[in-house]
């Protein structure tokens, strides 16, 4: 990630440095131990001012050295994070998720792809219907991930929020209404599609056009109050993360257009209690 040139530029400047530091050193010491007067045709100094001349210039040297030695691993630092944030194309990260207010501009003029992994987005649905549907009638292709509704992972992840029982269950059924919508409003219903995994809860992803915007689901913290972090196309993020998605919708053992075609892992087969 760090270019060869960087890292030699950085390791020059520190030998440089180091030389100098040592030159001091030899004029400081040096002058410990010159004690006879220097005199030649042109100028005449005595023992006390070479002495004073030697460490004059040596500490000077050292001085300068060090200031520079510092400067460079302090930008060396500033750089090398700097460099690491553009190379994974990182532009944001936001302490909770309801408050990454960038991704709602980027909904509204967005023109490609617009891709979930999440639950039923009922926050999202509640903001950005219009906007979505609007775009959707533009030719914005729509791909949605989501749980099965009836799976009992599912039902560990309200337990996991502290949600009301079947809470999130409601969403996903409302999400899935939801979509039927806009598939009469796409130019093209095959451009909207859902599907539906049973497994443990997926992290959140969401793309819109050229940005991505992902985080995890932690216990005991509601989706929307959970950290997200945003990435632009080109960085090695949202390259990691697209065909991470691609692998993910095009498994159609682990993603399904019917979560009724699920049989394992289901709310329905819990033993029934007196």
């Amino acid at each position: 990630m760090i270019s060869l040139e960087k890292i030699s530029k950085f390791v020059l400047t520190n030998i440089i440095s180091t030389v100098v530091i040592l030159v001091g050193i030899v004029l400081v010491l040096l002058s410990l131990i010159v004690k006879t007067d220097f005199s030649s045709p042109l100028v005449s100094i005595s023992g006390n001012d070479v002495k004073t001349i030697l460490i004059s210039v040596g500490t000077s040297l050292i001085a300068s050295a060090m200031l520079s030695f510092l400067s460079t691993v302090y930008l060396h630092e500033k750089e090398e994070a700097e460099m690491m944030v553009d190379y994974w194309g990182l532009t944001g990260i936001y302490f909770r998720r309801d408050k990454s207010k960038s991704s709602n501009p980027k909904i509204e003029v967005m023109n490609n792809q617009f891709d979930i992994i999440a639950f039923g987005v009922s926050g999202l649905r509640d903001a950005m219907s219009k906007k979505i549907e609007e775009r959707v009638k533009r030719g914005v292709k729509v791909r949605m991930l989501t749980i099965n509704p009836n799976s009992l992972f599912l039902r560990q992840r309200e337990l996991n929020e502290k949600a009301s029982p079947g809470s999130i269950r409601q969403t996903i059924l409302n999400l899935d209404e939801w979509v039927k919508e806009l598939k009469l409003l796409a130019r093209n219903p095959n451009d909207v599609e859902i599907k539906y995994y049973n497994s443990l809860p997926l992290d959140l992803y969401f793309r819109v056009d050229k940005t991505i915007f992902v985080g995890p689901y932690l216990y005991g913290k509601q989706s929307q109050q959970t950290i997200t972090y945003e990435y632009h196309s080109g960085g090695e993020a949202f390259n990691y993360y697209t065909d991470h998605f691609e692998e993910l919708w095009k498994d159609t053992k682990f993603a399904k257009l019917n979560y009724n075609e699920f049989t394992d892992f289901l709310i329905e087969n819990l033993p029934k209690t007196d």
